[in-house]
């Protein structure tokens, strides 16, 4: 079987991006698979290491590289990239004659044959997706104007039917979204997915996309108890892990329950020599940065770039009741 599969990284993802795609090629031998990297800023050698690896494992490689100029001023911080918006440009960016593709973010493995999840039936939709752990939170209604308990998603793995990106412009509409919303978005690029593909894309299990609190925080789910219950379920045994914490399991103090999982797959792919990074307190270094940026504002010497607020304030009394805990 055919199967096209997306992912956008930068240098600062690059080697995370390949232990992704050494995990999907490890479980799929059996498929033509077809493997898309948007990127920028990528060293040659990299770039080298992956398609070499992907390249013995008898499949697929095609870069492309995104011209940032097309993502200017779009909302950034030390956390969320510029490289968190290239999927959005994927639909034009794509050949034509492809229409459908499955959308990966980097920091995810996947455990097994991703045949079932590709066969599923997105003819009518923009995407297929899965329930964000937090899908119920009353503060994503607040913040971008959601209907509350409207479903929010989580925009790691993502089923997508190009030719409905095409036709509709989704991609153009979520760009559009962020730099018109930037006081408001948290995560943008999942928010603007949300807003503009409302009721236009379909529920996938759980298990295509099993996130951090499902594994061992279900107390900090925010979801509704069916929900919650099949959260749980399918932690027992996921498909696609999804490591959605700030603290990745290439970094050292990870203590995800799967992370040995993870530094398996790393062990059997070419960056196994590749030590564990320390993940950095970045908060004083963003400040200084700010400050510098604030100063080359006042001078002139650059224009304001948008930002979005890492925290929001809701007053307590906005949560509904099953939250009020």
């Amino acid at each position: 079987m055919q199967i096209h599969i997306i992912l956008c990284t930068d240098e600062h993802y690059i080697i995370p991006c390949g232990i992704t795609i050494f995990s999907i090629c490890y479980h799929n031998k059996q498929h033509n698979l077809h493997f898309h990297i948007l990127a920028e800023e990528v060293s040659d050698r990299r770039k080298a290491e992956l398609e070499t690896m992907i390249k013995n494992s008898g499949q697929n490689i095609c870069f492309y590289k995104i011209k940032e100029t097309l993502l200017k001023n779009v909302p950034v911080n030390n956390r969320f990239r510029t490289s968190i918006y290239y999927r959005l440009l994927m639909a034009n960016i794509l050949p034509s004659n492809i229409n459908k593709i499955l959308y990966l973010d980097s920091d995810i493995i996947v455990r097994g044959d991703i045949e079932e999840l590709w066969e599923y039936d997105i003819s009518n939709y923009a995407l297929g997706a899965v329930l964000d752990q937090s899908c119920d939170d009353i503060r994503n209604s607040n913040r971008i104007g959601l209907p509350p308990l409207s479903d929010y998603y989580n925009s790691g793995v993502l089923l997508i039917n190009l030719d409905f990106w095409r036709k509709q412009h989704i991609g153009e509409q979520c760009i559009r979204y962020v730099k018109e919303n930037a006081e408001n978005v948290l995560y943008p690029d999942q928010d603007a997915l949300n807003i503009i593909t409302q009721h236009k894309w379909i529920k996938l299990p759980f298990q295509y996309n099993t996130q951090a609190f499902m594994f061992y925080q279900p107390s900090e789910i925010l979801a509704r108890i069916e929900y919650v219950r099949q959260m749980i379920k399918a932690s027992e045994n996921p498909l696609i892990i999804h490591y959605t914490e700030a603290r990745k399991p290439w970094m050292y103090g990870c203590k995800h329950p799967f992370t040995s999982e993870y530094l398996k797959y790393k062990r059997l792919s070419p960056w196994c020599n590749t030590p564990l990074i320390k993940k950095k307190n970045t908060g004083r270094i963003d400040r200084i940065l700010a400050f510098i940026k604030d100063l080359c504002i006042k001078a002139k010497i650059t224009e304001p770039t948008p930002q979005y607020s890492n925290y929001r304030i809701f007053p307590y009394t906005s949560l509904p009741e099953y939250q009020k805990k």
